[in-house]
């Protein structure tokens, strides 16, 4: 097996969750457990799958490698992706208060009129970027890649 690590470096405000997760009076909440924020590991690889697929379309190469790495209806990927971990700045940093959720006010849209839909506002409990907030994980392959399979995982990171 091979092990790759991944950092993400989120500069805007960070929401990835799901309506499951909600509590209070919010409509959802960013991810988290006992142990703190993170990135789920599927929301990871679903990123890095579009963003591979993008560039498979784009170049009109790459398809033998993509159908290797994230697999098809038939074959299984050799991609897996960890939940990816939020690494605590230092307390220099200025502390952790950014860590704290706030809630930002949203409005679904009706995609036929290309319009906020009327009495859809709703809410997501988010985390603010701050600085030092990084998230650390690991993407696991089930055997070596392949130079060009490697290629296209790091372009997809990129």
């Amino acid at each position: 097996m091979k092990r790759y690590g991944i950092t993400i470096i989120p500069h805007g405000s960070l929401y990835v969750g799901g309506y499951a997760q909600a509590s209070g009076d919010s409509d959802g909440e960013t991810s988290r457990d006992r142990r703190g924020l993170l990135v789920p590991g599927s929301a990871v690889k679903g990123a890095l799958r579009e963003a591979a697929t993008r560039i498979v379309n784009g170049s009109g190469k790459g398809e033998k490698e993509f159908l290797a790495l994230f697999g098809s209806p038939e074959q299984q990927g050799l991609v897996r992706v960890g939940p990816c971990r939020a690494a605590l700045p230092s307390p220099d940093v200025g502390g952790m208060d950014f860590l704290e959720a706030v809630d930002r006010h949203h409005v679904s849209l009706e995609r036929s009129l290309r319009q906020a839909a009327p009495g859809r506002l709703f809410q997501n409990r988010v985390t603010p970027a701050g600085a030092g907030l990084v998230f650390r994980g690991e993407i696991r392959c089930r055997r070596k890649l392949q130079p060009e399979e490697e290629g296209l995982l790091y372009c997809a990171a990129g």
